[in-house]
């Protein structure tokens, strides 16, 4: 994945994630984006919508200058996926830890319910993406790896979701990623 960075655009190369609207080339222009955080991790690009989009960590600079200059809105968000892939961090957390991050997000509308059911869904890619894979995380794992994980990077060709059910949970989490609440 790489990024070029003109005037207005962002021209995304390579993207990974088969359901993005840029996937595996594509562009978009100022009307289409609303916020960037350069400081996530990866750094992100906000759309109009619910898209979030990726950009490599090492053209943060790059996205910086671009977001300065055509005076985009810099957003940084808490975020939610990190606190519903929080079981598969290589941390130990226990049940008030776990009961602390689900009232943060019944407060942001994210209910229990929905996060049982996302952590049935992407459970068994975690574990092996980042426990199998030898990756160990221990601090962060978010939007980012859960569709890595789901695209069987790292995870394991196993791991990886056809087109349809791909796209499915990638709209699906792009959803729930667009309730993140300014920080």
């Amino acid at each position: 994945m790489h990024c070029l960075f003109s005037d207005h655009v962002i021209r995304f190369i390579d993207y990974p994630f088969s359901a993005a609207s840029v996937f595996p080339d594509g562009e978009v222009g100022l009307p289409l984006i609303a916020s960037i955080d350069a400081n996530s991790t990866p750094p992100q690009v906000r759309l109009v919508g619910v898209e979030t989009l990726f950009v490599p960590a090492t053209q943060q600079p790059e996205l910086e200058v671009f977001a300065a200059r055509n005076f985009v809105p810099a957003a940084a968000r808490l975020d939610v996926w990190a606190i519903i892939l929080a079981p598969w961090i290589d941390t130990d957390l226990d049940d008030a830890d776990d009961e602390r991050g689900l009232s943060r997000l019944e407060s942001f509308g994210i209910a229990r319910a929905e996060v049982s059911v996302l952590r049935g869904r992407v459970g068994p890619a975690m574990a092996a993406y980042n426990f199998q894979s030898g990756l160990w995380d221990w601090a962060n794992l978010n939007l980012f790896d859960a569709l890595n994980a789901l695209s069987g990077m790292l995870a394991g060709p196993e791991f990886r979701l056809e087109a349809a059910p791909f796209a499915e949970f990638y709209w699906q989490a792009m959803e729930v990623a667009s309730r993140e609440p300014l920080v």
